[in-house]
């Protein structure tokens, strides 16, 4: 008679206590290696743009302008035709024209007119999104009507450089900077990108104002192209993620830091396609020159300083990723020293910095 072996309950218990260790040894470096190629692709996206302002210089000999005009298309729209996204393009009213990106426009009441299939695409282009941070459709809802509400459309989660070298007691001078209708401002503007030139100065109640020309050759990155940071991974807070709101109050240019990347509008929507290095004011509109650090996940909204919110950050561990002037991109850490940064990002500050 022969004896039936089997597992006792201990052993059993034993054996599923052995499997659960080694399952929780390697789902960490699980998790690591997904985040590791999720960064990747989010490093590729912006060789992709640096690839992008690249061949829009050797199409006009400058460099793409933050945006053409007010209510009009920003930098991110003019590089369409560079990363195979000309029929979108074409859906701004391309060509030498003033690229629309108001409000009727993403409503579909002005030509061309859009639809949802249209929208959807503009939401889903892959080198605008960062996989780590959310999914591969990003759209803000419309809030309100009329042209103030340059709000609706996709976003990203990328910015151009502000850097704003002095002030003049406006507490919006960081933004205000590439605002085509405040050449006081423009003249404090020390970011790569500046805004456009054209024959009239915009009127944002009329789509169809003007021819528009970029403004500066590369030569206006007088550091050198590799010592410029040119766009980067914006900070957007997790309880920010997604909306996009216009409401009255200090929290007005905060929360529509998540709005449309497309369009240049009034300056409570412009933190949606840059963000700042360097800024120029206090909140109360003293003159002080403020450093934002670079944000991550969890990072804590500061209610009393005003870009601090609309600086850069990531949802990547530790660093954030920078496309520099040569084409290079770079993890910077989060723990960087924001005056460093602050170099980084200004053009002609003259000093030699070594990336950490």
């Amino acid at each position: 008679m022969y004896s039936r072996k089997a597992f006792t309950l201990i052993e059993l218990l034993v054996v599923i206590g052995i499997i659960g260790i080694l399952i929780a040894l390697i789902l960490p470096a699980i998790q690591a290696a997904r985040e590791a190629a999720r960064r990747m692709q989010c490093t590729n996206h912006l060789r992709q743009m640096g690839l992008a302002v690249h061949h829009f210089h050797d199409t006009y000999k400058k460099v793409p302008p933050c945006t053409i005009g007010s209510f009009r298309s920003t930098l991110f729209g003019l590089l369409y035709p560079y990363t195979e996204q000309t029929a979108l393009y074409e859906k701004l009213g391309g060509g030498e024209n003033a690229l629309v990106t108001h409000t009727i426009w993403w409503k579909g009441n002005y030509s061309p007119v859009l639809d949802d299939n249209d929208r959807l695409a503009f939401g889903s282009i892959p080198y605008m999104l960062c996989p780590t941070r959310r999914s591969p459709v990003a759209i803000a809802a419309l809030v309100g009507e009329g042209h103030r509400d340059a709000i609706a459309g996709p976003q990203t989660d990328y910015a151009m450089v502000y850097s704003t070298i002095n002030t003049n007691n406006d507490d919006h001078c960081w933004v205000r900077s590439c605002d085509p209708d405040d050449l006081v401002n423009l003249a404090h503007h020390r970011g790569p990108f500046r805004v456009a030139e054209s024959s009239s100065m915009p009127d944002s109640n009329d789509p169809d104002y003007l021819l528009w020309q970029p403004r500066d050759s590369i030569s206006w990155w007088q550091d050198g192209t590799s010592n410029q940071i040119l766009i980067g991974e914006k900070h957007i807070p997790i309880q920010r993620l997604g909306k996009c709101t216009q409401i009255d109050g200090p929290d007005l240019n905060r929360d529509s830091g998540d709005c449309s990347y497309l369009s240049y509008g009034i300056v409570t929507t412009n933190g949606a396609s840059g963000r700042a290095v360097r800024t120029g004011t206090n909140f109360d509109g003293t003159p002080r020159i403020r450093y934002p650090k670079i944000g991550g996940l969890f990072a804590d909204v500061d209610e009393n300083i005003l870009a601090i919110d609309l600086g850069f950050g990531s949802y990547h561990p530790s660093v954030a990723n920078f496309l520099f002037g040569d084409g290079s991109v770079h993890g910077l850490s989060r723990s960087i020293d924001p005056l460093l940064l602050a170099a980084l990002g200004t053009v002609d500050d003259g000093e030699v910095v070594t990336i950490p």
